[in-house]
């Protein structure tokens, strides 16, 4: 029993490192892209006569877990901009390491002309680049024969989120002065708005050293992320997401010794603790909690999902018949076949055209006899086949069925792909589910069979799963990202159990 209790630990929660990732770097180390049309930046006549390099410590609470280094060099065409965070963090009393890097070319008001941008943990590596043509992102991740490409029109010429600081030194905003960049986050591929603030003109002491800063106050994905920067536009400090924050450094003293990543678990620190416990929570039917710290609305549910319904600030939650809807005829209603068929297409994490997607969903489900099994015997093999351990990444299917481990969002994006490849529409969910004392953020999956969505997860075994699975979000990347705005500030009241 302990072991399945560990065993289950380590992928509960996993989710939201992956998210609470991709918010270090938006306006510090700049691996997204702004889409402002560059204007401001041209007309205020703002460039570089030669090299910068900005160094950031990092510090999760008290400890010291990273750096990050950005770099930009004038080029014949514009600047070449390189970017690299390190990060040394606490999964599972181990200490865990994840690097990303990027690498952008932008022109002279540095609007963006490609780019590419990996997270390397060890275990996974996530690659993707793009470039920019009439307004157009092409998206490429993969190579050769499982190269996958998407693209997306921008509504305005792509700006390298680096041009910030450039952005907020020539335009000097008074306080109470508020400025809108939409960003775009390559590792999620979501477009995003961000409203800064000038909040206040302070007094910043960082090694000794005193600065006169102004105090700029943001929103990413609705968590609020404070910054100041020096009269001379030097980044100095920023705080965020979940204890986060990034001091102005050296070389010498930001690649130091960073330690062996102690203090609180990521996962804890992320976690949801009710005000009681749920008994046996994987056999949980019926699940009601009052929502507290956010205006219920925020997490309210899809109406057309008969499994979570919200009353006032109390959400029900109630585990599916299986075999209820499974037994439904078919609804054949043009509209529910046209959102059926994007439950069947590609992505680029969940590559179900890939040949050895193709293959092994083929060699699993030979001989089922109808969509239930099928679906059933994908859940079984991830369950069963795939070693559940923590990644710290973002999840591509190709590359779990190739490296066989991963935490939940691994096994989604593979039992997605799995299910798509096999003519079964199917989805990630992104939410909470309870164990431990506690809801920890967590990637699932739902499955069109029969007369409606099923839910399945596959770092359970379970099929439908219980009703302490608590959906927030469904969807792609994009979705998935949303997460973010409840994190740190949702409570839940248990008020019924089943």
């Amino acid at each position: 029993m302990n072991h399945l209790k560990r065993k289950f630990f380590h992928i509960a929660g996993a989710v939201v490192v992956a998210f609470w990732l991709a918010t270090i770097g938006i306006l510090v180390c700049g691996r997204g892209l702004s889409s402002s049309d560059g204007v401001l930046l041209a007309q205020a006549g703002v460039g570089l006569d030669g090299r910068e390099e900005e160094w950031m410590e990092v510090f999760l609470g008290k400890n010291r877990v990273g750096y990050s280094v950005s770099t930009i060099n004038p080029i014949e065409s514009g600047y070449l901009i390189k970017e690299e965070l390190l990060l040394r963090l606490r999964l599972m009393g181990m200490a865990t390491s994840v690097r990303t890097t990027s690498t952008s070319v932008v022109d002279w008001s540095f609007v963006i002309k490609r780019f590419e941008f990996q997270i390397d943990s060890g275990v996974v590596s996530f690659r993707v680049s793009g470039k920019v043509r009439d307004h157009v992102l092409i998206v490429e991740r993969g190579s050769g024969k499982n190269k996958n490409t998407k693209m997306l029109r921008l509504k305005s010429q792509p700006v390298s989120s680096s041009a910030i600081p450039f952005l907020l030194r020539s335009r000097k905003p008074a306080i109470g002065e508020v400025i809108e960049i939409p960003i775009f986050d390559p590792s999620s591929l979501a477009e995003m708005k961000i409203l800064i603030r000038a909040v206040s003109t302070d007094e910043v002491i960082i090694s000794g050293r005193r600065y006169q800063a102004t105090k700029y106050q943001s929103q990413i994905m609705g968590q609020p992320v404070f910054f100041w920067m020096s009269k001379k536009g030097e980044l100095l400090k920023q705080t965020g997401l979940m204890g986060l924050t990034l001091v102005r450094s050296d070389s010498d003293h930001a690649r130091a010794a960073i330690g062996g990543a102690g203090g609180r678990e990521l996962y804890d620190i992320a976690a949801v603790v009710p005000d009681k416990k749920i008994l046996r929570p994987r056999k949980v039917r019926i699940l009601r909690v009052k929502v507290k710290g956010i205006p219920p609305k925020e997490i309210e549910p899809d109406p057309n999902d008969p499994r979570q319904v919200l009353l006032g600030d109390i959400l029900t939650v109630k585990r599916e018949n299986l075999r209820a809807i499974c037994s439904e005829g078919p609804n054949t209603s043009a509209k529910l076949r046209s959102q059926l068929r994007e439950y069947l297409k590609p992505e680029l994490n969940i590559e179900s055209d890939d040949e050895l997607i193709r293959a092994k969903a083929l060699e699993i489900t030979r001989g089922a006899e109808n969509p239930m099994e099928r679906a059933r015997r994908c859940l079984r093999w991830i369950y069963v086949n795939v070693e559940k351990k923590p990644v710290i990444g973002i999840p591509s299917a190709a590359q779990t069925l190739k490296t066989l481990v991963g935490d939940c969002n691994e096994h989604a994006a593979l039992l997605a792909a799995l299910l798509r490849a096999s003519g079964i529409p199917a989805r990630v969910c992104a939410g909470l589910v309870y164990a431990r004392g506690k809801f920890f953020y967590h990637a699932w999956n739902e499955a069109f069979l029969g007369g409606g969505w099923i839910s399945l997860d596959a770092t359970l075994n379970q099929m439908p799963v219980d009703a302490t699975h608590i959906k927030l979000v469904q969807g792609g990347l994009q979705k998935q990202m949303e997460i973010l705005r409840v994190m740190g500030r949702l409570k839940l009241e248990v008020v019924e159990q089943e």
